[in-house]
C-alpha cells in the first residue's frame, strides 16, 4: 500500500504479486523516512512497465513532506531488475503512475538505510548489533553490510 515508510530496511511493490499484473489507472507514493537516515539506497530485484507510458519514478527529499524533491532517476520498460538509486539526503519519494492499457508484471524494490549514531546509542538495524567495541567519533564504519556515521563526541560500542 501507499504511505510513509519508517524502517531502517524493506520492500515496496506496486502491490500486485507475482503472479498478477499491475492495476490499470494506478497513482501511488511512498515517503521512506527511517529515523537518523543519513542515505538510502534502493535495489529493483523485478521490473517490468509499460515502456514510455508506466513509471517508477525516485525522488530525493530533504524534508518529510518532500515539498521540493530531486529526482533521482525515471523508470520505464523491463531493464530496471538490478538497478540501485541512493538519496544522500536519508529521505527518498518513490511514485508509480499506470496508464489504463498495458498492464505488466510491475516492480518490487528493496531499500536499506545508512544511520547515524545517535547519542548514546548504536545502530538499531536487528543484523547489525553484533558491532566491534568502541571506535573513536567522526568516522563512517561498515560491517557485514551496515553502516554507521558518527558525528564528533559520540562512538560505536555493543549494546
Amino acid at each position: 500500500s501507499c504511505g510513509f515508510l519508517t524502517e531502517a530496511e524493506g520492500v515496496v511493490s506496486d502491490g500486485s504479486g507475482e503472479l498478477e499484473d499491475y492495476v490499470p489507472r494506478t497513482t501511488c507514493w511512498w515517503i521512506i523516512a527511517p529515523e537518523q537516515a543519513i542515505s538510502i539506497a534502493l535495489t529493483f530485484s523485478a521490473f517490468e512497465t509499460e515502456d514510455g507510458f508506466d513509471y517508477v519514478r525516485v525522488y530525493e527529499c530533504e524534508t518529510l513532506g518532500c515539498e521540493d524533491p530531486a529526482l533521482l532517476a525515471e523508470l520505464s520498460g523491463a531493464r530496471h531488475t538490478g538497478d540501485t538509486i541512493t538519496s544522500k539526503s536519508g529521505v527518498m519519494k518513490i511514485t508509480f503512475a499506470s496508464d489504463g492499457f498495458v498492464n505488466l508484471g510491475g516492480f518490487e524494490a528493496a531499500w536499506a538505510s545508512t544511520t547515524r549514531c545517535a547519542p548514546g546509542t548504536v545502530n538499531s538495524m536487528a543484523r547489525c548489533r553484533d558491532c566491534d567495541p568502541p571506535k573513536p567519533a567522526n568516522a563512517s564504519y561498515f560491517q557485514e553490510g551496515c553502516a554507521w556515521l558518527c558525528e564528533g563526541g559520540f562512538y560505536l560500542s555493543e549494546g
